[in-house]
This record gives structure tokens, C-alpha cells and sequence, in this order.
């Protein structure tokens, strides 16, 4: 700091050019250091915000359960079931952009795309519709067969004995009896996807064994810090990264 004479003949203090770069310098550093922490404190709330709103999915299926003879919530109500898989619906069907055919078809949870309003199975437990958009992707793309694939969704386990090439007896918790789930705490329901569906039938290209998640890393999120949040079947909400995945986490059967 220096010291300039006043027009009257009195001293005032100023800061040199070297002196301001400084402040400066030290300046741009702490908010290089401070930035990141902010970012990461802001996406921790809202992975919070994301794993209350899979609470409330877990809730509002859990009051569904309640309501039709101890069965889970399907992904939706199906007309025509396979004749060789019953676990397996032939209609309706989910098309490669994500929407139903016939299209009147109510889904589980609306899809990304869905405005608000759209009708779904869960929509008498659900006090708001915006439980089912993650707080980190708040987004409505449109969903087309072209386009890509639509994120910000949560997804139901939808695995079915079709699924595997070997056919095995093997299938998710979803549309099933409360009693067929013998391991709740460990069988996945509900987890962030991102692919436009609003089932997920993971492992579907594993010849011979079926479910393996770490063949299809395009349908795992990892917006929260390297993971996503999940719901399992017995209504807890936990943390994972798909390299923490296990296969027997999809099926009901042990």
C-alpha cells in the first residue's frame, strides 16, 4: 500500500496495480476451490430429494398393495398374457420409443414425455405428480423411435421368463403376490433409469443365465455422485453404482 499526498496537503492511502492483481489472484483461487464443494453440496441435496421422492414411490406402491389383495403394482394391467410365459404380456406391448400400444393403456408411473396429468396406476397414493421426476432431471423431452433416448424417469423392474434366451423360471416382483417375494429386502422394485421405458427388463442379452447388469450400462443413471438411488421391495431406498449390483436382485425366486 502507498501513501499519496491530498490536495490539501494530507495523506490518503492506495492500493498499487501489483497489490489489486493480488487480491485478485487470491480471489479467483478460492472460488476455484469453494465452486466445486458448492456444486457437490447442491447435487447431494438434490440426490436427498431424489431418494425421498423413491420413498414416496415405495409408500404409494405399498398402499397399492394394501388395496388389491397383497399384489405389487404391475408396470401395467395386462390384457393378453403369454400363453408359454404367464409372467409375460403379449398386450399391450411397449414400443422402442417407450409409449403402449393400444395407447389408452395406463401405465405404473407416466413416462418423461407425459405432460402433467397423465393418468397411472399410482395416482390415488400420490399426493404430487412431481415425485416422479429426480430433482437433477427435471427435463420433457419429446420420446421418439429416432430420437434419442429420453431420460429423466424412474423405471419398474420388469424382468419376465421371455426375457432370458434360456427361458429360465425367473421374474420380477412387479404384478406378483406379496408372498412370492421372498427376499424383500433384497429384490429390487423401482430404480433411475436412462432409457425412455417405464419398465426395465435388464439383461435381456445375456445368453443363457439372463440378468447381468453390468451389460447394459446405457440404463443406469449415475448423476449422483457416480451412482443412483433405488428402491427395494420391502420399502428402503439405497445408494448403488451397477458395479454394486447383484443379479439376484431382479428376480423374486432365490
Amino acid at each position: 500500500m502507498t501513501y499519496r499526498t491530498g490536495p490539501c496537503g494530507g495523506r490518503r492511502s492506495a492500493f498499487t496495480l501489483i497489490e489489486l492483481l493480488v487480491v485478485i489472484a487470491i480471489l479467483c483461487l478460492l472460488a476455484g476451490i469453494l465452486f466445486p464443494v458448492f456444486a457437490q453440496a447442491r447435487e447431494k441435496a438434490r440426490q436427498a430429494s431424489c431418494a425421498s421422492n423413491l420413498k414416496q414411490i415405495g409408500l404409494a406402491i405399498a398402499l397399492y398393495r394394501q388395496d388389491f389383495d397383497e399384489t405389487y403394482v404391475p408396470k401395467f394391467p395386462c390384457r393378453t398374457p403369454n400363453a408359454t410365459y404367464p409372467d409375460h404380456c403379449d398386450l399391450p406391448f411397449m414400443n422402442a420409443d417407450g409409449t403402449l400400444t393400444p395407447p389408452e393403456t395406463i401405465p405404473w408411473l407416466p413416462g418423461a414425455s407425459d405432460p402433467p396429468g397423465t393418468d397411472y396406476l399410482l395416482r390415488p397414493y400420490v399426493k404430487s405428480d412431481d415425485i416422479r421426476f429426480c430433482p437433477s432431471r427435471r427435463t420433457r423431452p419429446p420420446a421418439t423411435p429416432d430420437g434419442p433416448p429420453v431420460v429423466t424417469r424412474y423405471v419398474i423392474n420388469g424382468w419376465d421368463t421371455s426375457y432370458n434366451t434360456a427361458h429360465l423360471p425367473m421374474t420380477s416382483p412387479q404384478g406378483q403376490p406379496d408372498a412370492r417375494v421372498v427376499a424383500p429386502s433384497t429384490t429390487l422394485l423401482v430404480w433411475e433409469h436412462d432409457v425412455n421405458a417405464g419398465e426395465c427388463q435388464v439383461g435381456e442379452n445375456d445368453p443363457g443365465t439372463g440378468i447381468d447388469p453390468t451389460l447394459h450400462p446405457d440404463h443406469w443413471f449415475a448423476g449422483h455422485q457416480g451412482g443412483l438411488n433405488t428402491l427395494f421391495c420391502d420399502g428402503h431406498v439405497q445408494w448403488l453404482t451397477p458395479s454394486r449390483m447383484s443379479r439376484r436382485w431382479f428376480i423374486i425366486q432365490q
